[in-house]
């Protein structure tokens, strides 16, 4: 039966430095963390994983991607949890 795992990772979310200033709607959230999930080995991407950051959380969509919107720059814990994948040691 498959196994439901979290895997736990630190990252750091730094400010992004743009040479001319970017007008931005005070209504609409910033996107500053997203990426791609795959399974190491096949490079399959890993669909339904869960991925949080404090309170927010994001589904990864069919390519594995994800996004989380006004994620505080700092350090930051970023958990993953995914149906079917074993815990790694």
């Amino acid at each position: 039966a498959p196994v439901r795992i979290q895997f736990t990772s630190n990252f750091t979310v730094q400010q992004q430095v743009v040479e001319r200033p970017v007008e931005q709607d005070a209504g609409v959230p910033v996107v500053n963390l997203s990426g791609r999930l795959k399974t190491a080995g096949t490079r399959e991407p890993v669909v339904a994983a869960v991925v949080r950051v404090g309170e927010q959380e994001a589904m990864t969509d069919e390519q594995g991607r994800f996004e989380l919107t006004d994620v505080p720059t700092g350090p930051v814990t970023v958990s993953i949890t995914a149906a079917g994948y074993e815990a790694l040691t």
